[in-house]
């Protein structure tokens, strides 16, 4: 099974489980129906699933056949927060956008209000459903609460929401380094935690975890350099939300201050370190979907 195979097999799971947990009518009859239709809105938008799938492939990486099934209810839990973030970052308060995913943006259709609430509820309920679904999966409870404090901690102030909050603030970043740490929050830290959650979640630990840790950093980095990349080349079509928008709210990013070029050489030097990590401590067939991600992730920098 090549690549593209093997990551839309993964991609038609997560889906399937992620449908029937949206449409589990004891939980809709819970949610106030207004509040529940800007949810599902934004959930239902489409997206690239990647942090589900790096989730479920980090768990492949224990060679444990079909356990990437069993780590579901946390890859939901994943792009249920993903969504949250996208919604709150579009708002008027933050980058004031009106296009994500190809669609209107949450408060866009719902308004401010409901799309704030909305924004606090989904990760909530993903959280829920997560704690659930892996009991009920009869995973470990010391591999639970050690995959949930990695996921807390990678969504928290210390990971994604104090990137986003060093990130309004990106005006003022002078170097590099400013740009590296605002990163390794905002988008590397939760990239990181998808991949190390469903190793942690199947047992791997000591040096392998160390590995995983190192591979998700640098994929994390070379992740947003290529969005930064996209911003500058892409279209709105490409990239479903409004491309040149760094650039015009002046905020620094990795091609504002290495050209596109320079940008481009950055991510291939990131994306051979995260393989090499890999290959530090995985060297057969279980990492390979994550070693042929990080190798396509790449060529859309191109």
């Amino acid at each position: 099974m090549n690549y593209e195979e093997k990551i839309n097999n993964y991609r038609r799971t997560f889906e399937i489980s992620f449908q029937d947990f949206l449409k589990n009518e004891a939980d809709k009859k819970q949610i106030p129906p207004k509040l529940y239709e800007a949810m599902a809105y934004s959930l239902q938008a489409g997206g690239k699933r990647v942090r589900p799938v790096l989730c479920m492939a980090g768990a492949e990486l224990s060679g444990i056949e079909k356990f990437s099934e069993k780590v579901l209810p946390i890859a939901i839990a994943f792009e249920f927060f993903h969504t949250s973030t996208l919604i709150h970052d579009d708002m008027p308060c933050m980058d004031n956008d009106e296009l994500r995913r190809g669609k209107p943006t949450c408060h866009v259709i719902y308004g401010e209000a409901l799309a704030l609430l909305a924004g606090d509820a989904i990760p909530l309920w993903g959280m829920k459903h997560a704690i659930e679904g892996l009991i009920k999966n009869q995973i470990p409870l010391e591999n639970i609460i050690n995959a949930l404090l990695i996921f807390l901690e990678s969504a928290g102030a210390t990971g994604v929401l104090g990137g986003q909050s060093l990130d309004i603030e990106s005006d003022e970043a002078k170097d590099m380094e400013d740009i590296i740490i605002t990163t390794s929050m905002k988008t590397g830290d939760l990239i990181k935690a998808s991949v190390k959650t469903g190793a942690v979640l199947a047992g791997i630990s000591g040096e392998e975890l160390n590995s995983v840790d190192s591979f998700g950093y640098y994929l994390g980095t070379c992740f947003q350099i290529i969005d930064d990349i996209l911003d500058e080349t892409a279209s709105a079509k490409d990239i479903g939300k409004t491309p040149g928008k760094d650039k015009k709210q002046g905020k620094n990013t990795f091609v504002s201050l290495l050209g596109i070029e320079e940008a481009r050489m950055l991510a291939e030097n990131c994306t051979n370190k995260a393989i090499s990590a890999l290959d530090a401590s995985f060297s057969g067939d279980n990492a390979e979907l994550l070693r042929d991600f990080a190798k396509n992730l790449l060529k859309r920098a191109y």
